[in-house]
């Protein structure tokens, strides 16, 4: 399970547009697009830990600033709630075009930012045409085979978000590849004397990302780079001020293959433009002085996941992660500067389309102030793909 908050209707639209553009002349009589379609129904029971604040996301998902802190909630467990939130469409086209094939796919599920429905979200929106895409997806700058196979959220280590992009894939043979991608941008900022992140209008120059894949036989290694421009033009005080700094970091992760159908997955992740990416922005990606100076957060996080197939319709995940931010001085101490994750999960898979499954979920955190707190949760998951 993959959350995400990212923007995308705008997404779909210029996927829309990108492909009328690209359509050959229907005067030609074209073949007609080869269409398909898929998803799954998910149903999840889950009973345990609830979230700092009554019926929040992070009651049906591990939410990072959601996990309760000292002092406790009043009551901090609840017997049991269901939700089909993830369930999932997606339709695909496939047409012959005079440049070569072109892909289309659009995603979504009901998992939109509320508490108290079912809404539809759109996740995934892009075009591919060789080595191009255009859209929303996953991010360059996250190896999506690294990511752990867990239910009750992602672990607190993983890099996952998706955003609209503009993304050159390139083949270098024998199982290598390049990718160069310029993604949306957006500063999530603290300023100082507040207990809150906020994401800002600023304009400003895209993320530039850069990732190399080897794939063999053994499994698949990455290591991505990230640079970033994280500026502010709030009012400190008379007039404006803008201040900016240019923020990296590094990811390297993979699959390993380690006997059969089982494989250990990592992900290690350091630097100061990493807040935005990783921990599903738990972490601001940098403190705003008084004086209106912008001061990057150091964040680093990372993940282990050891899959393990006891025989080929059971599986099972043990995922350990982390995540820290080392944020200025002048950063509130109510916010979040640490979390931990474990999860263990047993998945049954009594023919192609379904899956039932159990999964135990720990999750922790802590401020920089020193306070801490966490949940646990059981979890019962079944899925029916379509």
């Amino acid at each position: 399970m993959i959350p995400d908050r990212a923007p995308g209707n705008r997404a779909l639209l210029l996927t829309l547009l990108l492909g009328l553009l690209l359509t050959p002349d229907q005067s030609q009589a074209a073949e007609p697009p080869d269409l398909s379609m898929g998803g799954f129904f998910r149903l999840q029971l889950l009973s345990g830990g609830i979230s700092a604040d009554r019926n929040r996301s992070g009651d049906s998902e591990l939410w990072i600033p959601d996990i309760p802190v000292t002092p406790q909630p009043t009551s901090n467990w609840k017997p049991v709630q269901v939700h089909a939130r993830e369930s999932r469409l997606w339709v695909r086209a496939v047409q012959e075009t005079p440049l070569g094939q072109l892909e289309a796919l659009v995603e979504g599920d009901l998992d939109a930012d509320r508490h108290d429905g079912h809404d539809p979200r759109l996740r995934h929106a892009y075009l591919i045409l060789g080595p191009l895409l255009v859209g929303q997806t996953y991010t360059t700058f996250t190896n999506t085979s690294a990511l752990a196979d867990i239910d009750a959220g992602i672990a607190v280590g993983n890099v996952v978000t998706r955003h609209r992009l503009i993304r050159w894939q390139q083949s270098l043979g024998t199982g290598s590849s390049f990718s160069l991608a310029l993604e949306d941008s957006l500063n999530r900022l603290h300023f100082s004397g507040t207990n809150s992140i906020v994401s800002t209008g600023d304009r400003r120059p895209p993320d530039l990302v850069m990732r190399f894949d080897r794939n063999g036989d053994w499994g698949n290694a990455s290591v991505s780079l990230l640079l970033r421009e994280i500026t502010t033009t709030e009012p400190p005080g008379p007039g404006i001020h803008t201040d900016t700094e240019l923020g990296s970091a590094l990811s390297f992760a993979g699959r390993i293959a380690t006997g059969g159908l089982d494989n250990l997955r990592f992900m290690f992740n350091y630097g100061d433009a990493l807040a935005r990416y990783s921990t599903l922005s738990t972490f601001a990606d940098a403190s705003v002085t008084a004086a209106g100076q912008v001061r990057l957060t150091a964040t680093h996080s990372g993940l282990l996941a050891w899959q393990h197939f006891w025989a080929p319709r059971w599986r099972s995940t043990l995922a350990l992660s982390y995540s820290r931010a080392d944020p200025h001085r002048s950063t509130s101490g109510k916010l979040s500067r640490e979390s931990r994750s474990g999860h263990a999960n047993l998945i049954w898979t009594p023919t192609q389309r379904v899956s039932l499954g159990i999964e135990y979920l720990y999750g922790w955190r802590s401020l920089i102030n020193g306070d801490s707190g966490n949940l646990d949760r059981l979890q019962l998951t079944t899925r029916i793909n379509f």
